[in-house]
């Protein structure tokens, strides 16, 4: 289905990445190129709205008075939490996967929908507490909502009809008043980047080509040989502020010795190049947390790698490079990295002895790590987002 232009107007959580599976041999050949729009569409379901207490909103103030944490948000057990312009965390909703919108004042998450069942796509508005089921679909899973930057009428997320399909849910795209209903491409899915000017959608997972829809186009392949690059699979796709880089984790033998290697490709879409940065050997197998995230100013890159020293066995490593693979520091054992607004400072977990991470930051002028400046509730599953105050 083409991505539709517009709909009327009146939405995660950083999915598991399995090294085995991007680094095995692939099986068969790449999935065929769609040529069509896929015929149809899903009938728009009804959304449903409700009131509840307002949650305390953010508190506008002057950045420069804000706390150095104000508009982080992460996710606990308990639901999701955004810490406020005075430095305290507010729980917000009792929905652990969502994303807050650019500006602040909304809220999409998952949660089961009214009569329970399959989780759907709701809403939540920050200054009056109303929540919105955007999607109320009993026999479909809908999941990882996010708002698209560029357009303001419309969020994205993945959905099928079984639950918890992350590496192949499919794309689909649902107006703010619950109408326009559309499932993008009814052939592939996996983890999805969203250009910045609300045009262009990548997404796949596992594969040698990934795949692209643009606004009112077909699906078509994305196909790293394009660029120069020959991989085995791609993943976890990431567009640059500014969409002109698009950087994806990639896997391979890049080092001509025979051995496959991970490592991440940032590819210039209007040159038609692309650029490896640190490619590692992986030590150890099994789940690889999702870490690849563009500094606002689109000067630097965090990535996560596993099994490489210093680290040992499973532990995740952060990192921090230029987008040309210049200035490459090591930050710390850790993940689920999330940058502030001004792009001077990165918020993640520090893998510890314990096993429980803990928040951590990162000063990118100093490189040096320092613990937060205000405690925030045990038991973070993910840091989400950074918005400003």
């Amino acid at each position: 289905m083409h991505i539709p232009s517009s709909v009327s107007l009146r939405p995660f959580a950083a999915g598991t990445f399995f090294i085995s599976l991007l680094l095995s041999a692939c099986s068969g050949a790449a999935p065929a190129a769609t040529t069509t729009g896929v015929a149809g569409s899903t009938s728009a379901p009804t959304s449903a709205s409700v009131t509840a207490s307002a949650p305390s909103a953010p508190t506008q103030v002057p950045e420069a008075q804000a706390h150095p944490l104000a508009g982080l948000t992460f996710s606990t057990a308990q639901g999701f939490w955004l810490v406020d312009a005075q430095g305290v965390p507010q729980l917000l909703v009792d929905q652990s996967r969502g994303h807050l919108s650019p500006d602040g004042q909304r809220l999409v998450y998952q949660a089961p929908g009214a009569q329970g069942g399959a989780d759907d796509i709701w809403t939540m508005d920050l200054a009056n507490g109303e929540q919105r089921n955007l999607t109320n679909t009993a026999d479909r899973y809908e999941e990882d909502p996010q708002w698209w930057p560029g357009r303001k009428d419309a969020v994205v997320f993945s959905s099928d009809v079984e639950c918890c399909m992350a590496s192949r849910a499919l794309p689909t795209l649902v107006g703010l008043d619950g109408t326009g209903y559309a499932i993008i491409d009814e052939q592939n899915g996996g983890p999805r980047a969203l250009s910045p000017d609300g045009k262009l959608m990548v997404y796949g997972a596992y594969q040698p080509t990934g795949w692209m829809t643009r606004v009112g186009h077909a699906p078509e392949p994305f196909d790293p040989a394009a660029y120069g690059l020959q991989v085995d699979k791609l993943a976890q796709p990431a567009f640059s502020p500014d969409g002109r880089w698009l950087a994806w984790m990639v896997s391979g033998e890049f080092d001509g010795n025979g051995t496959g290697e991970v490592a991440f490709a940032v590819f210039d879409l209007a040159a038609k190049t692309a650029r490896l940065i640190h490619s590692y050997s992986v030590a150890a197998g099994g789940d690889f947390p999702s870490g690849l995230a563009w500094s606002p100013d689109g000067l630097w890159l965090a990535f996560v790698t596993l099994g490489e020293p210093p680290a040992g066995g499973r532990v995740p490593t952060l990192w921090v490079a230029r987008p040309d693979g210049s200035q490459e520091k090591l930050l710390a054992t850790g993940s689920s990295p999330v940058w502030n607004p001004s792009s001077n400072t990165l918020a993640f977990l520090e893998a510890t002895a314990s096993g429980q991470p803990e928040p951590r930051l990162a000063d990118l002028t100093t490189f040096e790590v320092e613990p937060m400046p205000t405690a925030l509730p045990s038991g973070i599953l993910f840091l989400l987002d950074w918005v400003r105050p």
